[in-house]
C-alpha cells in the first residue's frame, strides 16, 4: 500500500490550530522555534494555527512529539468534565472512511486517556509509526491485529493485550477477515509547567 498523506479533516467541531497555538505558548515556544524543531515552514504552522489548513497525520505526529504531548491532549479539551461517556456520546477524533476510526472513550481531562480504534479488514497503518510520550496498554476485544514495534512483531487475538513503553514507535495492521476493535489507554503524570 502506497503511503498517502491523510488530512485530519474528520475531527468534529475541533479547532486543532487553536490548541496547537495554546500549547506552543504554554511551552514558551515561538513559531520560529517550533518550525525549526519540526522542519516545517513558519507559513505552514501559522496557517495551521489560524485553522486555514488541516495537518496531515504525519505532521500532527511530529507536532505532538515536539510539544511532548499525546494526540489525545491535542484533540480532546472538553469544557465539560463528564465521568460517564456512553457509546453514543463518543467523539470521533479521526476517521479514514472504510479503513480506521478513532473514538474517545472519555471526555475528561484526567491523567488516564482512552481511545477505541476500529479497523476494517485489511486496514494497514504501517506507514504511520506512532511513538507516544507515555506508556500505553492496548486490548483487542474483537478480531485480530499485528503490531510492529521498533524491534518486535506481535499478533494479538481477541482478549490479548500489549504494553508499549513510552517513545516506542509502533504501527497497526488488521490481519483478520473481520473488523478489529481495540481499546488503548495511557496515563500521564501531571506536569508542573502545564
Amino acid at each position: 500500500m502506497a503511503k498517502t498523506e491523510t488530512n485530519m479533516t474528520d475531527i468534529e467541531e475541533r479547532k486543532i490550530g487553536d490548541r496547537i497555538k495554546e500549547i506552543r505558548k504554554e511551552k514558551g515556544l515561538t513559531l520560529k522555534q517550533l518550525s525549526e524543531m519540526l522542519d516545517l515552514s513558519i507559513g505552514y504552522l501559522s496557517n495551521l494555527e489560524r485553522n486555514l489548513n488541516s495537518p496531515t497525520l504525519d505532521s500532527l505526529q511530529k507536532i505532538c512529539e515536539s510539544l511532548e504531548i499525546n494526540i489525545v491532549d491535542l484533540l480532546e479539551k472538553s469544557p465539560k468534565d463528564n465521568l460517564l461517556v456512553t457509546k453514543d456520546e463518543r467523539r470521533v477524533v479521526f476517521e479514514k472512511k472504510g479503513e480506521i476510526r478513532y473514538e474517545m472513550v472519555n471526555s475528561s481531562e484526567k491523567n488516564l486517556k482512552g481511545v477505541c480504534i476500529i479497523m476494517e479488514p485489511g486496514a494497514n497503518y504501517k506507514n504511520f509509526s506512532w511513538g507516544h510520550n507515555s506508556d500505553e496498554l492496548g486490548v483487542v476485544i474483537k478480531g485480530m491485529m499485528k503490531i510492529d514495534t521498533n524491534d518486535n512483531e506481535y499478533i494479538l487475538n481477541e482478549g490479548d493485550s500489549l504494553y508499549i513503553p513510552a517513545h516506542t514507535s509502533h504501527s497497526l495492521i488488521n490481519i483478520g477477515k473481520d473488523q478489529c476493535i481495540s481499546y488503548w489507554f495511557n496515563t500521564e503524570m501531571p506536569n508542573s509547567d502545564k
